[in-house]
Protein backbone atom coordinates (compact mmCIF):
# COMPACT_ATOMS: atom_id res chain seq x y z
CA UNK A 1 0.00 0.00 0.00
CA UNK A 2 1.05 3.21 -0.50
CA UNK A 3 1.85 6.52 1.51
CA UNK A 4 -0.97 7.88 -0.25
CA UNK A 5 -3.97 5.13 0.28
CA UNK A 6 -2.79 5.18 3.91
CA UNK A 7 -3.51 8.90 4.13
CA UNK A 8 -7.07 8.63 2.02
CA UNK A 9 -7.67 5.50 4.63
CA UNK A 10 -7.10 7.33 7.46
CA UNK A 11 -8.80 10.44 6.24
CA UNK A 12 -12.41 8.25 5.02
CA UNK A 13 -12.27 6.22 8.58
CA UNK A 14 -12.07 9.98 10.42
CA UNK A 15 -15.11 11.28 8.27
CA UNK A 16 -16.64 7.85 9.80
CA UNK A 17 -16.01 7.77 13.17
CA UNK A 18 -17.09 11.73 13.66
CA UNK A 19 -15.24 14.44 15.37
CA UNK A 20 -15.41 12.20 18.63
CA UNK A 21 -13.74 9.38 17.03
CA UNK A 22 -11.13 11.46 15.53
CA UNK A 23 -10.07 12.38 18.92
CA UNK A 24 -9.76 9.67 20.76
CA UNK A 25 -7.79 8.07 17.53
CA UNK A 26 -5.41 10.93 17.24
CA UNK A 27 -4.77 10.60 21.35
CA UNK A 28 -3.94 6.09 20.69
CA UNK A 29 -1.72 7.58 18.05
CA UNK A 30 0.47 10.04 19.71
Amino acid sequence: MSLNDGVVDLASRFLHMGHEGWRREMATVS
